[in-house]
């Protein structure tokens, strides 16, 4: 009896160990299973797949136009206004379109060489052009105008706008067309000293004002070079003049000859004078029943800006008569510095560099 208890413990035994290595490699198995699931279970709940958890760590970009154009225009000066597109896809053509103001026009190139005017509110490229294009501004009246550059960015697949970009820029009226001209006359007269059997020490270039004279639009000026040092000025030297001109003027000299001591130069500079034209401009005004309709220019130096007084009806029931008011000029009553500087690149070694400008004040 205790052999066959014997036997079937063991095979008992067997059985169990059997069993307990058939769950082991079940388990083994199924966490196996359980591994593979887990990514596919967390992406489903997360709303994508395993690969976009671990490669996609932000959304896309957006795609955008970018334009860059100087802050400031001037009327009549070409500018260059430009754009970037970022995170396009596929191909693309741009327009350009700019907002409408009083007076404002604007002038693009043409494949051809020329140019054409394309009026506000309409979008234009006529060269095709990918990154920037250069345009001129036109601009009448005295007013300055705020206007907006847009760049359209349209896919040649559809033609549909799928990005914009837009930059506000002011553009300032033309200056004064009757801005004064540059100077139409110089005239010299070389007065030469005795020349010195020695030299020694240093030349010294002095400036003086002899005389200045104001006829009608024409303004003359006299002054004097002369070498008060102890050595030749050698030639090459210049002179520069500061004119009161309406947005400022700087005459530059051409190279002038050589002076011993005691050697002089006596020049005339001769310049029109057109600030007559600015100063006290003239008014009109509009005699009405009981109402005020003026308009006059202030003159701030630069610039003329208009100025309207109207306290009158906005209904086309008056007929207003212009009377036209004759300006009185009085150039007196502005100040105008002229200045003359000798050797201002300092090509001399000169012994005194406080003689070197001369100034007044032109009235």
């Amino acid at each position: 009896m205790e052999d066959k208890k014997t036997f079937k413990d063991w095979v008992i035994r067997t059985i169990s160990v059997i069993g307990l290595i058939a769950i082991l490699l079940l388990g083994a198995w199924g966490i196996i299973q359980l591994a593979f699931a887990i990514p596919d279970f967390v992406g489903n709940f997360m709303g994508g797949s395993p690969s976009s958890l671990l490669t996609n760590t932000s959304a896309p970009k957006a795609e955008s136009v970018a334009v860059s154009v100087a802050p400031i225009l001037t009327s009549g000066q070409s500018f260059p206004i430009s754009w970037t597109h970022q995170n396009k896809v596929g191909n693309y053509g741009y327009q350009v379109v700019y907002s409408c103001a009083t007076g404002l026009s604007m002038k693009a190139p043409l494949p051809t060489g020329g140019t054409q005017t394309v009026p506000c509110d309409t979008p234009f490229n006529f060269t095709n052009a990918t990154s920037k294009v250069d345009l001129v501004p036109m601009l009448t009246g005295k007013q300055q105008a705020s206007v907006t550059f847009t760049v359209l960015a349209r896919g040649l697949e559809n033609g549909q706008v799928t990005a914009t970009g837009s930059s506000t820029v002011t553009i300032l009226p033309t200056v004064s067309a009757t801005k004064p001209s540059a100077p139409r006359s110089t005239t010299s007269s070389y007065v030469p000293a005795k020349r010195t059997s020695s030299l020694y020490g240093y030349p010294d270039l002095a400036t003086t004002i002899n005389s200045s004279q104001i006829v009608g639009e024409r303004v003359m000026v006299v002054f004097t070079v002369q070498n008060v040092g102890t050595n030749v000025a050698p030639q090459g030297w210049i002179f520069n003049a500061q004119l009161p001109l309406v947005g400022g003027y700087t005459y530059t000299s051409a190279p002038q000859q050589a002076l011993y001591p005691g050697d002089k130069i006596v020049y005339t500079l001769g310049f029109d004078d057109q600030y007559n034209q600015y100063v006290n401009s003239p008014s009109y005004s509009y005699p009405t029943n009981g109402c005020t309709y003026a308009t006059s220019y202030t003159y701030d130096g630069t610039n003329n800006y208009q100025n309207v007084v109207n306290n009158c009806p906005t209904y086309p029931s008056y007929n207003y008569t212009p009377v036209y008011q004759m300006p009185t000029y009085n150039s007196a009553e502005v100040s105008r510095p002229f200045s003359v500087t000798v050797d201002p690149d300092y090509l001399v070694t000169d012994a005194s560099r406080t003689n070197n400008t001369a100034s007044l004040s032109l009235h």
